[in-house]
């Protein structure tokens, strides 16, 4: 053994407690020297490179105590960033992980004598989500970082956008149960109402095959117009209703004459996601071929019978100023909320760009109303003959809700109602 492996037990002993933290009333911040008891921070105090320390802080004191805070805040943020970003946390516990690092700025040192006040300052400040407990101060981290904010803002939008999707959906899906509600029998009592498909239920959907093709007395029978109106409406109603009660019957009548020959196939029990898909392809073909079947009749109907059948009318336009009029599209954050078009997606659905917080949404126009600006206002014209045209307010009547409008271009004064025009943005 050399020289210098050779230690006594008083120096080993010595190295042994210079690893680990010592107290922290024994540690000189400005020196960065830890005493191990009271009698050595009594003498590094006496001592003359402590004093040459001591006048430089008088001189500058708030300055050096502020920088010690900065550097303080800084490392024990960024603990929090990178172990604790996404928890809820005990501060006792992110302040145990800090304290591990020997060479940390003590707490002492800085413009907080407690941790408590330190934890106050956070929550003051906005850096993190503090909640005090008979446990202690909890505290949560608020992550302001850009791409996260992007990500978190593109995560909500998608969100909504989903939202407004199953909304319409629904609503189309009342509408529909309404419509079929009225063209019911008198006699008939019965309300239909959505139920839950059953595996019964499925099995016949995965079986059906509608060939819905126009009757011979419709067309033959042009002459009398009321009997062909009839024959379509009960037609659809009885299409609607009774869809999956003759195909049930037809199946039944097909396995009792071929048991013989063609045995039931196996059938794998499906999974809750495959069910799901298995619906909604389901409902995508039958919307589509009820569509189909709808256009048939109506190709077949007399001009006559159009005024009886309105359809909506599309009335967006590119940039002009709407008010969105939903209470239930995200829990009624956006109701009554003013935006523009900044583009047309298809017939009936608008992006619109909120005026106040910038938010783009995509929504139909059930949802939306026109905005009615003050008079020598540029309005833009939706409705009629001059949709798309521009024109100005001249007076607003609010008894008959319309308003006296000049076109420039054509040189012409009319009257429109409030649903036939809206603001230019």
């Amino acid at each position: 053994m050399g020289k210098g492996d050779s230690l006594t037990p008083k120096q080993i002993a010595n190295k042994i407690k210079a690893k680990g933290l010592q107290r922290l009333r024994w540690y000189c911040q400005l020196c960065e020297k830890q005493c191990r008891d009271e009698n050595g921070f009594k003498c590094h105090v006496a001592s003359e490179p402590h004093l040459r320390q001591m006048e430089v802080f008088s001189n500058k004191s708030s300055f050096i105590v502020s920088q010690y805070s900065k550097e303080f805040e800084e490392d024990f943020l960024r603990i929090m960033s990178r172990q604790f970003i996404n928890s809820r946390v005990l501060a006792n516990q992110v302040y145990a992980e800090y304290i591990k690092e020997r060479h940390h700025i003590h707490m002492n040192a800085t413009e907080w004598t407690t941790l408590t006040e330190f934890v106050k300052y956070l929550g003051k400040t906005s850096k993190c989500i503090v909640e005090e407990t008979p446990k202690g101060w909890f505290i949560t981290y608020i992550n302001r970082d850009p791409d996260f904010v992007m990500k978190k803002e593109s995560e909500e939008r998608k969100e909504r956008m989903e939202l407004n999707e199953e909304e319409r959906q629904r609503l189309q899906i009342e509408k529909q149960i309404k419509e079929l509600n009225k063209n019911r029998n008198e006699n008939d009592n019965q309300e239909i109402k959505p139920t839950q498909l059953s595996k019964e239920d499925l099995e016949i959907m995965s079986s059906l095959e509608l060939s819905i093709k126009p009757t011979t007395a419709s067309l033959s029978s042009s002459s009398s117009t009321t009997t062909t109106t009839t024959t379509t409406t009960t037609s659809i109603s009885s299409f609607d209703r009774n869809a999956f009660d003759k195909v049930s019957t037809t199946n039944n009548n097909n396995n009792n004459d071929n048991n013989q020959t063609n045995p039931k196939p196996y059938t794998k029990k499906m999974s809750a996601i495959d069910e799901i898909m298995f619906k909604a392809k389901e409902k995508e073909r039958l919307q589509k071929e009820k569509l189909e079947f709808e256009k048939q009749q109506q190709q077949q109907q007399p001009n006559s019978n159009n005024n009886s059948n309105k359809e909506e009318i599309a009335w967006i336009i590119k940039d002009i100023v709407v008010k969105i009029i939903d209470k239930e599209l995200s829990h009624g954050k956006y109701y009554k909320q003013k935006g523009y078009i900044v583009s047309v997606e298809n017939e009936f659905l608008a992006k619109v760009k909120l005026l106040d917080s910038g938010d783009i949404l995509k929504i139909d126009q059930t949802f939306l109303e026109t905005v009615i600006p003050q008079v020598d206002s540029t309005v833009i014209i939706v409705n009629g003959k001059y949709r798309g045209k521009e024109a100005r307010i001249e007076s607003v009547n609010f008894d008959d809700f319309n308003a006296k409008l000049y076109l420039k271009d054509n040189d012409l004064k009319i009257t429109l109602p409030y649903e036939d025009f809206s603001k230019k943005y």
